[in-house]
């Protein structure tokens, strides 16, 4: 180990030919943008540019965001900044891409869950959550953590409860961030869930209730949400989509806004439209009746993919017969508005005796039988609701596929991040990439 005299001190100066040199970069205009206790920060037109000043701990830290930066690269349609290292043993720097952003001054709720969601799907966790680590990207309504740094970690789950309920807080504090000292409101939450300090603050009570409903919106709670965004992220070649049974047109809002799709979407409970007009509002077409289709499949309207999520396993009548003929018109629609390809999610019918992170599934385990089609409720995590839904073999699935001349290309399972990371010892989804043979 080096001794204490012999870390150099950084200099603003040297740090900007340190990056220069480094990072081979012919064009040696860069503006200096601040200095922090970790290090110096420049950025030139492309990239943002952190140098970290030398210290005994900086191998360490090198090998700990070479082996992050690596993963992230892989996750690339996950992460909104993936960044790069260079380190030549005593001068270590990272970067990645610049954009325009603007200091944080208020969130929606919705906003700090997609924040927490990037980093639950990326596998890692910020230590340090604070208002002064926050930005906004300028190009949209998008929050991003500008400190990469000693502070950022792989994924644990004790560390992401606490990077939760630190922006929980800062979500509900936000409006008086110039009148407290909001460490004093987050240092408490590093190891537990004590809300008390903010109750009184704010003169409410009940936060842990609101913060359950705030963390039911996060993580393994939009696991089949993140699976379909992602998977049309990859497949760029699909570029208009039906959204068959859209409920709040979360995902369609996000495929035609995030993903640059052109989205059309049905859904049957016109309440449920009405409920969520500012998603539908913000996507090519809806509709809330059958002749809605029925029109669109007369003028022989055809989309690049259809997408179906977890309503064939819905109890779509009271008996099976009937649920039946209600599935073979929804593949009908299906294969008549479809141009080649079709995407179905259901209920993974492979787990149902499986512990799951996000239900609890209210069967009988013990003279259960996978071959068999079963009807059975489930207490719902994030609502505290019982839903029903419809379990059928994996054989039904391909039984009707065949049937209608549809070829599996791909069968995705959802992961379970929490409980067993190393064999899947459960999955709640189960998706079907599914083409049309000719």
């Amino acid at each position: 180990m080096k001794d204490l005299k012999e870390i150099p001190y950084l200099s603003k100066d040297d740090a900007k030919v340190k990056i220069i040199e480094l990072c081979n970069l012919k064009d040696r205009k860069l503006q200096f943008l601040g200095e922090g206790h970790e290090g110096l920060v420049f950025a030139d037109k492309n990239f943002v540019y952190k140098i970290f000043k030398p210290s005994h701990s900086q191998d360490k830290l090198y090998f700990n965001l070479n082996v992050i930066s690596y993963a992230l690269e892989k996750l690339k349609f996950t992460f909104h900044y993936p960044f790069k290292v260079t380190y030549n043993n005593t001068h270590l720097i990272i970067y990645y891409k610049y954009e325009k952003s603007r200091e944080f001054t208020s969130a929606s709720k919705e906003q700090f869950q997609t924040l927490l969601n990037e980093y639950y799907f990326a596998n890692i966790v910020h230590l340090d959550l604070k208002p002064k680590n926050l930005r906004k990207f300028a190009s949209e309504e998008t929050l991003f953590i500008c400190d990469i740094g000693y502070d950022l970690y792989h994924f644990t789950q004790e560390f992401f409860e606490s990077m939760c309920r630190k922006a929980f807080v800062i979500y509900k504090l936000q409006n008086y961030l110039n009148e407290i000292n909001i460490k004093e409101y987050l240092s408490p939450l590093n190891k537990e869930q004590n809300f008390d300090m903010i109750e009184k603050f704010l003169k409410c009570s009940n936060l842990d209730e609101e913060f359950k409903s705030f963390r039911n919106g996060i993580g393994e709670f939009t696991l089949h949400k993140k699976i379909i965004i992602d998977f049309y992220a990859e497949n760029k070649q699909y570029k208009t989509i039906f959204d068959y049974g859209s409920w709040h047109a979360l995902i369609s809002n996000i495929l035609q806004n995030k993903l640059n799709k052109k989205v059309y979407a049905y859904e049957i409970d016109n309440d449920i439209i009405n409920k969520y007009k500012e998603n539908y509002k913000k996507i090519v077409s809806f509709g809330g009746n059958h002749s809605y289709i029925e029109n669109l499949i007369s003028k022989n309207k055809k989309f690049d993919s259809v997408l179906c999520s977890l309503v064939l396993c819905h109890p779509l009548a009271p008996t099976e017969k009937e649920r039946l003929k209600i599935i073979d018109e929804i593949m009908q629609d299906l294969c008549a508005l479809s141009k080649k390809h079709i995407l179905i999610v259901i209920c993974n019918p492979l787990f149902n005796n499986a512990v799951s992170n996000i239900q609890n599934r209210l069967i009988d385990k013990v003279n259960f039988d996978y071959g068999s089609t079963h009807s059975f409720y489930k207490q719902v995590f994030s609502s505290n609701k019982q839903r029903e839904d419809i379990h059928r073999p994996l054989g039904f699935y391909e039984e009707l596929f065949k049937r209608y001349n549809l070829k599996i290309k791909n069968i995705i399972q959802s992961g379970d991040f929490v409980s067993n990371r190393y064999k899947i010892s459960n999955s709640d989804f189960m998706i079907f990439d599914l083409i049309k043979n000719k």
